[in-house]
């Protein structure tokens, strides 16, 4: 039986010198054609419920693309809001990784008990930003929300974080671990499971292990988005999307290369956990600005999902009824057949099976495709040569 989020298929051919990596994907990344002849009103309302992982990422960049196209712009204190539940989720699913994955990669039992909680006070902070449960509606109006229930809910996941990742408040270790040298001494503390990870990355001689020259997507405006448009009637390109006629990569590596320590990593894989890090541990983010509008009922809308930049696209008819929808994630990106994971796993060294397999398996965690995966390591007779 087909799983409704599809699934990812990596095999990695292994010879004496040469690695050749080959990705398929039964990720259904039409299914979003179902919204055509809809409303928005509806749109809105069904959308979250159909792309259910990272439902706030997909709420939020499907509200802002419909008002975009209707030519209308939320007020302030809605995408305040809205940005402040993508950035909930966004740290919910990184602790995901770091409570339950990260331990895995240790021989270490997750940390179930921890996770829970961060699910628990995620969902009362989602509830208190969205009280009425109309923030990703079209034409949403501010809630009032309660400043008590917030306040001492962030207090709370805060104090949680210092207790399971960080052995310091948040925000300190925002501030301080700003060099390599600083990550350094706070993984050699071993103070959590995510610290001993990313010591056992350094003496393992791993930090920049799976580095690629895979381009970061730039940051591009609405006409430029919108102009994808008519490429993306083609569902390989939506499979497989480039720019610029070359894949490129969206992920917390790519979004944080602005903070100190990130951009002093380079783009390995001690880079990429620690921008997980990085983003659990930031402050919370400023709502984005408003879109500038386009022509011809065209509407775009982005959201910083857990796993990169998230692009919806929508074309309204006459009627201002879905004539067009279409979504790109940061999974098609990242995981394109020539893309950064790909090229990550050829630029492995020779090591034995083993042990590749566990390198493998680092660097499709530390990228997170977001659905299931199956990963296959071949001897070069067992598999055709790769293009």
């Amino acid at each position: 039986m087909q799983e409704p989020g599809g699934r990812l298929g990596i095999r990695l051919r292994i010879a004496p010198e040469t690695r050749c990596c080959e990705i398929h994907s039964t990720r259904p990344v039409t299914a979003s054609q179902v919204f055509i002849g809809r409303t928005p009103a509806e749109t809105a309302q069904v959308l979250p419920r159909l792309y259910s992982i990272c439902g706030q990422a997909q709420a939020c960049a499907c509200a802002t693309a419909l008002e975009h196209a209707l030519g209308q712009a939320a007020p302030t204190a809605v995408r305040a809001g809205r940005a402040a539940a993508v950035a909930s989720e966004t740290r919910r699913e990184h602790l995901w990784r770091i409570l339950i994955d990260w331990p895995a990669a240790l021989d270490e039992p997750a940390d179930h008990l921890a996770l829970a909680r961060v699910h628990g006070l995620t969902r009362t902070l989602l509830a208190a930003l969205d009280p009425d449960a109309d923030l990703f509606i079209p034409r949403a109006r501010p809630a009032t929300t309660d400043q008590r229930v917030l306040a001492e809910t962030r207090d709370a996941l805060d104090t949680l974080l210092e207790a399971r990742v960080f052995g310091m408040s948040p925000a300190h270790w925002y501030a301080r671990i700003d060099t390599p040298e600083r990550l350094a001494d706070w993984a050699a503390s071993g103070v959590s499971q995510a610290a001993r990870l990313l010591q056992r990355v350094i003496v393992d001689d791993l930090a920049g292990l799976g580095a690629s020259a895979v381009a970061p997507l730039p940051a591009l405006d609405e006409r430029a988005l919108a102009d994808l448009l008519p490429r993306l009637a083609d569902p390989g390109f939506i499979a497989a999307p480039t720019w610029d006629g070359a894949p490129r990569e969206t992920t917390p590596l790519t979004r944080q290369h602005h903070h100190p320590l990130i951009g002093a990593l380079g783009a390995g894989l001690l880079a990429r956990l620690a921008a997980q890090l990085v983003e659990v541990a930031a402050p919370p983010l400023i709502e984005p600005p408003p879109t500038a509008a386009l022509d011809g009922g065209l509407g775009v809308g982005r959201a910083a999902a857990a796993r990169g930049e998230l692009i919806h696209l929508v074309r309204l008819d006459a009627r201002d009824h879905i004539a067009d929808y279409r979504i790109l994630a940061p999974t098609e990106w990242n995981f394109h057949p020539r893309g950064a994971l790909a090229l990550a796993l050829e630029a492995l060294e020779p090591a034995p099976e083993t042990e590749l397999r566990r390198r493998a398996g680092l660097l499709i965690a530390a990228l997170d495709p977001c659905v299931a995966f199956d990963l296959t390591l071949t001897g070069p007779s067992e598999v055709p040569p790769c293009a």
